[in-house]
């Protein structure tokens, strides 16, 4: 634990560290968006209760929806946009598609949390074209009660979230003195943290200039000075996952000594053979 109240400039920490603006007047300030990219071992902190879809972080437990990390590779025709999309649906609900995915165990890697507005653009690499909301899948406005018609991310969140008794907002003199850090030692938010700076920096490595705008699972951000809850841009640089695991020798060590990073690694060397500074 960091005691916020430890520093001099407390509004200046609490916004670099959480991500949030604070009003110097005293209102109301929210987290920007609880987006969490569901990896494996993530799968167990998603459950379906009363027909809402829930994510439990630590000791906090949020209440959102879940949508696919990428868009559609083509346009499929939309009746509610009127126009064909690559935007794909989020689910409010354990709907009959959501469910099939469950059961198929897609969730890895495939779909993010999120109890704020998303929204995208239009196109494959969801960053050009021009920026629209997410859209509500048609299965769950059809099984979920509280849905009685198409709507967007921002009506989902206003209406459903916001609205909530749980909702995730506070007052300045509500300010927790101390903000925790998960598992792995970072900051709660940083999902949310690195996925801003990679669309920031285009999805390329900012080491070896590989663009993996089409394959951000190999992409990742990297603390310079080592310091996990360092989360100022200036400490952040984007590395694919080659250059990530040759950083330093804790890296090496972390990418060769454990059976999925090593497998990471792997996978990312048969996809790409040619990349400059490709190491056996």
């Amino acid at each position: 634990m960091i005691n916020l109240y430890s520093f001099t400039k407390l509004q200046k920490t609490v916004e670099e560290s959480f991500g949030i603006e604070v009003d110097p007047e005293g209102g109301d300030f929210k987290a920007e968006q609880k987006v969490y990219r569901l990896e494996e071992h993530d799968i167990d902190k998603v459950t379906f209760e009363g027909g809402d879809i829930f994510f439990k972080d630590g000791d906090d437990e949020y209440k959102g929806f879940l949508v696919i990390e990428r868009n559609y590779k083509r346009a499929f025709p939309d009746r509610v946009l009127g126009e064909p999309s690559y935007l794909p649906k989020f689910h409010t609900t354990l709907c009959e598609k959501l469910d099939e995915m469950k059961r198929r165990g897609r969730f890895n890697g495939v779909y993010i949390f999120s109890n704020q507005v998303i929204k995208r653009g239009d196109s494959e690499d969801g960053v050009s074209g021009p920026i629209k909301d997410l859209r509500v899948c048609g299965y769950c406005k059809n099984e979920d009660p509280k849905i009685n018609d198409y709507l967007f991310t921002k009506d989902f969140v206003e209406n459903h979230l916001d609205s909530d008794e749980n909702a995730n907002s506070f007052r300045r003199h509500e300010l927790p003195k101390q903000y925790e850090k998960d598992e792995w030692g970072y900051v709660n938010g940083w999902d949310e943290i690195s996925l801003r700076y990679r669309a920031k920096k285009g999805y390329i490595c900012e080491k070896c200039d590989l663009n993996l705008s089409r394959n951000k699972y190999y992409l990742e951000v990297h603390h310079i000075n080592s310091t996990k809850t360092d989360n100022k841009e200036s400490n952040l640089q984007c590395l694919c996952t080659g250059c990530h695991a040759h950083i330093d020798q804790y890296h090496r060590d972390n990418f060769y000594n454990k059976p999925k990073n090593r497998e990471k690694l792997r996978e990312f060397r048969k996809l790409y053979p040619n990349r400059k500074n490709n190491k056996d």
